[in-house]
């Protein structure tokens, strides 16, 4: 059989088709291959959230070796918690995937309304995340287009703090509340864009937003466009006034009845659009 040889790196192809020119094949590029990769080098789940050199190792040795995209990032949803003085459980054994919320920060409306937008630079889990990244951008190679993610959201960010299954009621009942979640969420996302920034620049940067509490498995598409919407559009306006040139939406779950509204949320030109299987592709 005959085998094409490749004219472009996974770097030069993605960077192609943000210029909107055609690449010499499609880039393949997974979400979250740092545990299969620490797995593949002989580490435990736990050493790809808590052993950064080994992480980040394993990952550009098997991105490479399998012709991955490497992207670099370490961060999950329940890492939003930290910051407000929620507890994280880190994974052990052999079933735990990525870190679960042990305590919540936020438990009743209350709570809530005092919550205040947290120091972005030095609370929870960002003065690992900054480390991690520094690491990951130090050596420029072949099939890394961006050295450093920055992970946001609002409707997440917001739910987590509280708990999904809290939030979605305080839609209905205290919907006050959930406003006041989603302002500190949105602000906190704003200052790491900008803390991100001034620590690496906008090039190497790659904006991710991940939305899966959005989906509606969970709330209703009018769910969406009153509490989701405004704010994550607020948050895309103001990341691409940063400078950032292009945002990745990671349109996570059964989120088919809120694509109108999504095509309402600037995403750069071009922006990414990544789906879950239950999102019809055309």
């Amino acid at each position: 059989m005959a085998v094409r040889k490749a004219r472009m790196t996974d770097k030069e192809r993605v960077r192609a088709l943000l210029r909107k020119e055609k690449p010499d094949r499609v880039p393949f590029w997974p979400i979250g291959g740092e545990v299969f990769a620490v797995l593949q080098e002989g580490g435990s789940i736990a050493d790809a959230w808590l052993n950064q050199d080994k992480c980040i190792t394993a990952l550009r040795k098997v991105s490479k070796e399998l012709g991955w995209v490497f992207w670099p990032r370490i961060v999950s949803a329940a890492m939003i918690i930290g910051p407000y003085g929620g507890e994280i459980k880190w994974p052990s054994g052999d079933y735990a995937f990525a870190p679960t919320v042990a305590r919540r920060p936020v438990t009743t409306v209350e709570e809530a309304m005092n919550l205040k937008l947290p120091d972005v630079r030095n609370s929870g889990f960002m003065p690992e995340q900054v480390a991690f990244y520094k690491k990951s951008s130090q050596e420029e190679i072949d099939n890394m287009p961006f050295g450093v993610t920055l992970l946001v959201s609002a409707f997440t960010h917001a739910a987590e703090i509280c708990g999904p299954e809290t939030f979605v009621k305080w839609l209905i009942k205290k919907p006050e509340a959930a406003h006041h979640l989603l302002r500190i969420a949105v602000d906190f996302s704003i200052e790491q864009a900008k803390y991100w920034k001034e620590l690496f620049g906008t090039e190497n940067v790659f904006p991710y937003v991940g939305e899966p509490t959005a989906a509606n498995q969970l709330i209703s598409p009018r769910q969406f466009e009153q509490f989701a919407l405004p704010y994550i559009k607020e948050m895309c306006e103001k990341i691409l006034g940063l400078g950032y040139q292009h945002i990745c939406w990671h349109v996570c779950g059964e989120q088919n009845l809120n694509l109108p509204h999504w095509q309402k949320i600037p995403r750069g030109n071009p922006g990414i659009v990544s789906i879950g299987y239950e999102v019809a592709l055309k």
